[in-house]
């Protein structure tokens, strides 16, 4: 807190009936009159002389903003009483109103659930009863569709747009004594006079075919195909799938000139399992597929004694039709 002092000087003027009083306050003069009218008696008169020698001199004390903290209280704010959602404090007629308007959503809802519950059950009904319809017959069933793939190295004598136009090249190429077969092939016609082993062994087969004023070229095709039937079907046909690239190379390769001999004991070994697995199979592709790769078998035979090339050019037309054997049972 801090003080401050005042002091002051009292002088006084007398004129008349009035009686001034000048004070000077820190250096301000103020003047005050007095009447007789209002002269005190001798008793007031000390006692106002007393309160002015007091107010003569006196501390100010005045409040240190600095030191002064106010502390602020904060009333808590009364929560007000929520309102009930529904006053049933109402007459009669209010609450029968509530009661008729509940019990109507009431059974509006248990009504739309029987009815729901009641469609969901006949849907179901329905479905059951009409699986059976789309299930495949019992040949259908028990035979299981098997994919399998066939990559060969084919020699080419010419593609065309038309079936009519490759029949006509492929008469005109086996008057001279060449294999010739029609392959459709992502909507094209190829003619095929040979099939090789390999990459090389399909380019010499083509110089070969040259030589007999054939226009030949190398192509690499791949022949997809799905067999229907049970486990001895898969096997012949991966059997004669073996065997079929044995006879492709060996007979190739011995018209090109690339080899002069090849392993008779493989290829007896390949012809026994051919014949072993086609015991039991009566699928009609399956059974002519088998007399084509067996007659190519038995003309690389002859082929041995005789050194008749003609023995392996017709090895090799018994190939070409094994081929379109296996196209067609995928129906490409």
């Amino acid at each position: 807190m801090r003080k401050m002092r005042s002091k002051g000087a009292c002088t006084m003027d007398k004129s008349g009936n009035r009686k001034s009083i000048t004070i000077k306050i820190n250096g301000q003069e103020k003047t005050f009159e007095e009447n007789k009218k209002d002269r005190l008696n001798p008793e007031n008169q000390l006692a106002a002389t007393r309160e002015k020698a007091e107010e003569e001199s006196f501390d100010w004390i005045l409040a240190d903003h600095d030191d002064e903290k106010r502390n602020e209280i904060i009333n808590p704010v009364p929560l007000k009483k929520s309102k009930a959602l529904i006053d049933f404090s109402g007459n009669t007629k209010n609450r029968l109103s509530l009661i008729a308007i509940l019990s109507a959503i009431l059974l509006g809802t248990c009504f739309g659930v029987i009815i729901l519950k009641t469609i969901t059950t006949d849907d179901g009904t329905t479905a059951t009863e009409k699986a059976p319809a789309s299930l495949a017959p019992k040949e259908t069933q028990s035979a299981e569709s098997v994919n399998t793939n066939l990559k060969t190295y084919m020699v080419q004598g010419g593609v065309f747009s038309t079936e009519s136009s490759a029949r006509a090249l492929q008469k005109n190429i086996k008057q001279k004594g060449v294999p010739a077969e029609i392959f459709a092939l992502d909507g094209k016609y190829y003619i095929f006079v040979g099939t090789a082993g390999s990459l090389e062994e399909s380019k010499g087969l083509a110089s070969y075919h040259k030589q007999n004023q054939v226009d030949a070229f190398w192509k690499e095709v791949s022949f997809s195909t799905a067999i229907k039937g049970g486990e001895k079907e898969r096997e012949l046909l991966n059997e004669m799938s073996t065997l079929y690239g044995t006879l492709s190379q060996f007979t190739s390769g011995l018209l090109n000139g690339s080899v002069s001999t090849w392993d008779q004991e493989v290829l007896n070994k390949q012809v026994k399992a051919v014949n072993n697995s086609s015991e039991n199979v009566s699928a009609e592709a399956l059974v002519t597929m088998k007399k084509n790769i067996s007659s190519a078998a038995e003309l690389l035979n002859k082929y041995k004694s005789s050194k008749d090339p003609e023995q392996l050019v017709l090895a090799q037309e018994q190939l070409l039709l094994y081929l379109k054997g296996y196209q067609s049972i995928g129906g490409n």
